[in-house]
This record gives structure tokens, C-alpha cells and sequence, in this order.
């Protein structure tokens, strides 16, 4: 039998693995994040719509529903990685722009058409 205290730590540690993870998710580039979440998503929908339609009894039933799933998938995954690196790339701008002085004449002399 285990002791009190020993039950207790494995709450910790799962709680600590859980913390890395996300940790490590949410500093992930948006550029790979993104596509890896809509595939993911869009795996999910698909493996659900096949267990409430249930598995197609023809071998032409079974090829459409691969390339669907598939096609799926990497339409997510291109428009994932498209929002993504926008979102990266005005994350970058907004890191960099940090409102100084020189900022500001170089913002005035672009848009004065000098």
C-alpha cells in the first residue's frame, strides 16, 4: 500500500509534464502550430463522420473517403501555415517597432513621399 505522500507526487509531476508541454506549444512558431492543429482538427472531424457513417462497403466508397481526408488535410495544413506566418510576421513587426524617435522620423519621412 502506498503512503499518502507518495500518492500526492504523481499529481505534481503529471502537472509539471502537463506545464513543459504547453510551455513548449505556446512557444512554438504560429507558422507551424497553426497546420499542425487544423490537420489535427480535420483528422478528428473526418474520423468522426466515418464512425457515424460508418465504413463504406466498396473499395471506390473507401478511395474517396482517403482522398478526402487527405486533401483535407493538406488544404488545412497550407492555409494553417499561410495565417500562421502572418501572424508570425506582425508578431515580428510589432516586437521590433518599439515607438523611439528615430521610429518616428523614419515613419514621418515614408509617409511625406520624400
Amino acid at each position: 500500500m502506498q503512503k499518502d505522500g507518495a500518492m500526492l507526487k504523481c499529481p505534481h509531476r503529471a502537472r509539471e509534464a502537463v506545464a513543459s508541454v504547453w510551455r513548449a506549444v505556446r512557444s512554438a512558431p504560429r507558422s507551424v502550430l497553426y497546420p499542425a492543429l487544423g490537420s489535427l482538427l480535420y483528422l478528428a472531424t473526418t474520423m468522426a463522420l466515418l464512425f457515424a457513417l460508418g465504413i463504406p462497403d466498396s473499395v471506390d466508397g473507401k478511395a474517396f473517403f482517403l482522398v478526402v481526408a487527405y486533401s483535407g488535410v493538406v488544404v488545412f495544413a497550407i492555409v494553417g501555415h499561410l495565417l500562421g506566418g502572418s501572424f508570425d510576421e506582425a508578431r515580428q513587426l510589432s516586437m521590433t517597432d518599439n515607438g523611439s524617435p528615430s521610429t518616428w522620423r523614419a515613419l514621418d519621412h515614408a509617409t511625406s513621399g520624400r
